[in-house]
């Protein structure tokens, strides 16, 4: 993940309730990295 990816993820995290939701319900850091990583840069 670049830098500007990065900062884009956390900048969605803050602004999207459901986003925020969908990922802190998924049960495993491992597994949610994985999902983190396999969406498009451009989250």
């Amino acid at each position: 993940m670049s830098i500007e990816s990065a900062k884009a993820f956390l900048e969605r995290t803050k602004n999207d309730e459901d986003f925020r939701k969908s990922v802190g319900e998924i049960a495993t850091v491992e597994e949610r990295m994985k999902n983190v990583k396999s969406r498009p840069s451009n989250v």
